[in-house]
Parts: C-alpha cells; structure tokens; sequence
C-alpha cells in the first residue's frame, strides 16, 4: 500500500491557539455576513411594521418610564427621516458614509449565498450567445435599454446584486454583466419611497421608483449620455408573490409563475421611447427564501392588499425562522439579446406624446414572453442545479 505524504502534512502541528484564533475569525466573518441580511430586514421593518407605534404601545401596557422615553426618541427619529426631502436625481454621489453603507450591503449579500464548486461566489450573470454583441451595439447607438427581469420571487434580489456597482469586483470576469448593465438603474414600487429611512436607503443604492415619470426621465437621461444607458425593473411585480408555491424536492421541476398576460406598461413605454427591452431571469432567486403569509386570509385578499399597499405583507426567512436566506442559495441571472423597438424615436425628439397603438404594444409584449421563455429553456441546462425549471405565464 503506498500512501502519499505531502510536506504540509510533515509540519508541525499548529499551536492550538492558532486553531482557536481561524475559527474565531471564521464565526466572526459568519455572523457579519448575516448582518447585512439582518439589516436589511431592520430597515424595512422600521417602516414597514412601524417599530416606533410599537415601542409606544408597549411603553403604554408596561407603564415604563424608559420605554415611553425610547418609544418617543424613536418615533421623533421615524418623523424626521419622514420630513427629510430624497436629493435631487441629478447624478451626484451619496455621501461616503452612505456608499460605505450600501457597499457593506450589497458585498456581504453576496457573500453570504453559497460558493460555486470552482470556488467563486453564489452569484453570476450568464449571456445567451450574441446577448452581449447585442448589448453593446445598443449601447454604442445610444439606444436606452429596459432590462425587464423575471420573476419577483419573495425579493428580487438578484437583480439588484447583480447589476450594482459595487458587487462586480466579487465576481471573477465569466461571471460578470455586460459592461452596458453594470449601474441600471433600478426600479422599485413606489410604496418603498413612502416609507422613511427605506426610502433613502434604496435612494442611495441607486434605485427610483418604478413610476412612469422615472422611466420616462431615466430613457431621456440614457439617450442624452446623462445617465445609465439601461434600466431594470420587474414587469409583473408583487402580483407574483400571489403565486408563490413551495419548492418541490428534486427531480420534481420548480415551477415560476408570471404575472406578464395584462401586462403593456412597460412595453408601452419602451415602444414609445424607442427603447430596446432586453429579457432576464433570475434562477434559485425564489427558493433563496421561504414565506410565511398572514394567517386567516385568503390568496385573493392578499392579491387586494398588495395592489393597495404596493407591496406583499410575508415573513421572509430561511426556513427557521431567521430572516435570513437558506445557506444554499445561489442566483444565476440570465440575460438575452435586446428586442429593438424604433417606434416613437421620432416623435419624442420632435417634443411630442406619442402613444403606440393596442395592438402593437399586445404584439410586442407577446414577443418579449416568448423571447423570456425561450431564453430559460435554452440556458437552464448550463446551470447545475437549475436544469428543472417550468415556466407559466398568467
């Protein structure tokens, strides 16, 4: 028998206060890993579940001196974020104690989801052949892209990971957008800036409501080289978290549902701006999470809710409990070749309101779910893990 013996095995053992001192440090990378996900769920709780009505009520039942004195702090603190103007979306930067605090957050998202075999991170984008050709030439042409990204899933977070800035220096080149994408400017429901302190979070991450005065001014921007030549949005919006089913134990296929049948807003405003849609899909974005909805109510009162609020009321968590993702999350974001549109080029520039036609927008929107399903079944077979994925649209 021959067994083979490398010179690292023939060193000395490490003192075993070196052992205590990795795995110290590894607990520690661990925990501020979650941090960000944990802040992530503080921030949107804060405005969401109104954290400072709470602390007054039980300030109130407890008859606590210090808690009605905290419950009083915090909610002077909610007021002032609330009174607080978003800065003028004239491209200036944050200021650097806020871009140091979204890098923390986007970094350690992506951190945080789970290692490819090769080693590199729980995240890449992949291009469907000639999608970055494609891509480059409509940038070059200073055409405006909206980069319409399925599904919603729980968060759609891969779009924003993706697509930011400040997470391309973690993904190793194979892994990255296409240059024309890095900095889209997110969209995201309005009722995210109606919130206080989200709102100036998802500001300074670049975001902007998913309005059709920010989609209009991020075309001009984008067609005038003011601004990111493309944007990104989810078309079919938390109407999808109705549709939400728990993923099934392989080889049973995971089944996304798409809300895109009554869909034409987003096809109405790139016809009409001449911009190009270009579709994606996040695959592993809905099996990152589990969800807890509110007990007692039915699928068809939460779809009500969510088009009243604008957003869908769930316990987001890992399974356990923990607002956390699950630990073997991965997102792979395809990306395929834009659908040139020229309609209303000419008449926007001439100052006037074109509107296309019904049937056209109908046709084009037809066109663009048939171009995201065809991209799904054409690249899910080059991604472990994620061969078994069904597609329907609602």
């Amino acid at each position: 028998m021959c067994v083979a013996v490398s010179a690292r095995s023939l060193d000395p053992p490490a003192p075993p206060h070196k052992k205590k001192t990795h795995h110290t440090r590894s607990l520690l990378t661990t925990l501020d890993d979650h941090l960000a996900f944990l802040l992530w769920t503080l921030i949107i709780g804060t405005g969401l579940l109104g954290v400072p009505t709470v602390w007054l009520a039980v300030a109130l039942f407890a008859r606590s001196g210090a808690g009605l004195l905290v419950a009083l702090v915090t909610t002077a603190a909610a007021a002032w974020a609330a009174a607080t103007p978003l800065p003028p979306d004239d491209g200036r930067r944050p200021p650097p104690w806020a871009e140091a605090f979204c890098r923390y957050l986007i970094t350690r998202s992506v951190r945080i989801l789970n290692p490819r075999p090769d080693g590199s991170p729980g995240l890449a984008v992949r291009c469907a052949p000639g999608a970055a050709a494609s891509i480059a030439a409509l940038a070059a042409s200073s055409t405006p892209m909206l980069v319409a990204t399925e599904p919603h899933s729980t968060l759609p977070m891969g779009m924003l990971l993706a697509f930011h800035p400040h997470a391309q220096h973690l993904l190793p080149p194979h892994a990255r957008p296409p240059p024309a994408l890095v900095g889209a400017r997110i969209l995201a429901s309005s009722a995210c800036f109606a919130v206080p302190l989200v709102r100036h979070v998802w500001w300074w991450l670049g975001v902007r409501p998913a309005d059709r005065a920010s989609v209009r001014a991020g075309f001009a921007a984008a067609r005038a080289g003011r601004g990111p030549p493309a944007l990104a949005l989810c078309p079919g919006g938390v109407a999808e978290v109705a549709f939400l089913t728990p993923t099934p134990r392989p080889p049973a296929p995971k089944t996304e549902t798409l809300f895109l049948r009554s869909r034409t807003g987003f096809v109405r405003e790139a016809l009409r701006s001449g911009a190009s849609l270009v579709p994606a899909f996040t695959l592993g974005q809905t099996s990152m999470f589990s969800w807890t909805p509110p007990p007692l109510l039915p699928r068809r009162a939460l779809k009500r809710l969510a088009r009243a609020v604008g957003f869908m009321p769930l316990w987001v968590h890992n399974g356990w409990g923990a607002p956390l993702p699950r630990r073997d999350a991965r997102l792979t974001v395809l990306v395929g070749a834009g659908l040139v549109a020229r309609e209303g080029v000419d008449a926007v520039a001439a100052g006037e309101d074109p509107e296309p036609e019904p049937a056209t927008v109908t046709a084009v929107r037809d066109d663009f779910i048939e171009a995201l399903c065809g991209l799904v079944e054409q690249m899910k077979g080059g991604v472990a893990g994620e061969e078994a994925t069904r597609v329907v649209v609602v």
